[in-house]
């Protein structure tokens, strides 16, 4: 692997576990999230690298097979998401009772739950007075009463 390719790799290893970090998009916090990468060496910033994100670089195998073993030796599976667009790795998961999760609709939700936050930070509230006033406005205009 040429030098600027490993810049690039670990560029983009670094943006995914900032987004994660920032986002949260694994939903609470306390959710533990383990990322599985491909690669022998340890292509990630140190600053990138966080207490609640557990990192693992495959070395001597693959990254599928390293999901499809930690899955297969978990004591939990059920409460495990797998976040994959891998039809090999979802069929295998699926059998051991895990939840698969496509990658866009992993960043949807993210995405979903920060415009709803923001949308309701935004929004006044109305008193039951003005939503009445509202509604009598309504009612004229549309019912022409």
């Amino acid at each position: 692997m040429r030098a600027w390719e490993k810049l690039i790799l670990k560029d983009g290893r670094d943006s995914l576990v900032e987004f994660i970090k920032k986002n949260s998009p694994q939903g609470s916090k306390h959710n533990k999230v383990v990322i599985v990468f491909d690669s022998k060496l340890d292509l990630l910033n140190s600053s990138a690298k966080d207490a609640k994100i557990e990192i693992i670089f495959t070395k001597n195998q693959n990254a599928d097979d390293k999901i499809k073993n930690l899955v297969r030796l978990s004591k939990n599976p059920k409460e495990i998401v797998v976040v994959t667009n891998d039809k090999d790795i979802k069929f295998f998961v699926r059998s051991y009772g895990v939840k698969v999760i496509a990658i866009n609709e992993f960043i949807k939700n993210d995405t979903a739950k920060n415009t709803q936050n923001a949308s309701t930070a935004q929004k006044p509230g109305l008193t039951y007075t003005q939503i009445d006033r509202i509604n009598q406005e309504l009612k004229e205009i549309w019912l022409k009463k």
